[in-house]
């Protein structure tokens, strides 16, 4: 389960620097949205991945 914690924050960790390097504002929004989103499911799941 920890593996899928670690993996689930690097993807996260991902969306956040594909954010930063674009210079597409649409797409900057996206990767931002999708990562503040993936960043709430991962604080839900936590208790249950890090056991």
């Amino acid at each position: 389960m920890k593996l899928t914690y670690a993996l689930l924050k690097k993807c996260q960790a991902d969306l956040e620097m594909f954010a930063l390097s674009t210079k597409d504002k649409q797409a900057k929004q996206v990767y931002e949205k999708d990562a503040e989103h993936l960043q709430r499911v991962i604080d839900q799941v936590k208790p249950f991945l890090t056991q």
